[in-house]
């Protein structure tokens, strides 16, 4: 929890010091989280150490998509580019990961497992051109938290609540609509939460989020 408060002061001193820059647009959006089958290897490993002696395989049920909310603190830089900074959160409903017998196969354990991921991110955006219905394309670095509470027998060791915090990034698209005080806005985005300071064997995580929102 620490690294993620160092990490929200930095993104608000920066964004902050753009405050006295320029224009600062400020946004709130919701959406649909849909992650891949890997976001729930929360151990990054397909096994667990059951004693000294015995191992056991660990099956992962995948993510069902989740929801998003975010926050996104937003400057025009010119006609074209705009600073865009974004604090999000997502969460995903509860999952299973089996704990199945090496030689039988058959299943000794149900883990379940409730994931949440915390982007908090900088980039920019492209427009094209702007009107009325302005497109966009917009690029980002990330600071990924994640952290999964898990619940399972107590004849199993396995850790309750493991988290993990990793360097990735988003690209995306979107259209605005502009109503002068106001502007709405879909997008669509690709999130890489892994890419800089995964382990060695450690599967790509990512996720895809439909948002709508609002800049004010």
């Amino acid at each position: 929890m620490k690294k993620i408060f160092f990490a929200i002061t930095t993104f608000l001193a920066i964004n902050f010091s753009i405050v006295s820059a320029g224009v600062l647009e400020i946004g709130f959006e919701g959406g649909l989280a849909t992650p891949n089958d890997k976001m729930n290897d929360i151990y990054n490993s397909n096994t667990l150490k059951l004693d000294q002696d015995a191992v056991a395989n660990l099956v992962n049920k995948g993510l069902k998509a989740g929801y998003h909310l975010g926050l996104l603190m937003q400057m025009p830089l010119n006609d074209y580019f705009s600073f865009a900074g974004h604090i999000g959160f997502n969460s995903f409903p509860e999952s299973e990961i089996l704990v199945q017998d090496p030689n039988t196969g058959d299943t000794l354990a149900t883990l379940k497992t409730n994931t949440r991921i915390v982007p908090i991110a900088a980039g920019i955006k492209f427009y094209p051109f702007k009107f009325f219905l302005n497109p966009y394309a917009t690029g980002e670095i990330s600071y990924n938290y994640m952290s999964t509470s898990v619940s399972g027998p107590n004849n199993i060791p396995f850790s309750n609540s493991p988290s993990d915090s990793r360097f990735g990034y988003g690209i995306g698209a979107g259209v605005e609509l502009d109503v002068k005080l106001l502007s709405f806005y879909l997008e669509g985005k690709f999130n890489q939460t892994n890419l800089i300071g995964k382990e060695a064997k450690e599967d790509d995580k990512n996720y895809f989020t439909l948002t709508l929102g609002i800049l004010f």
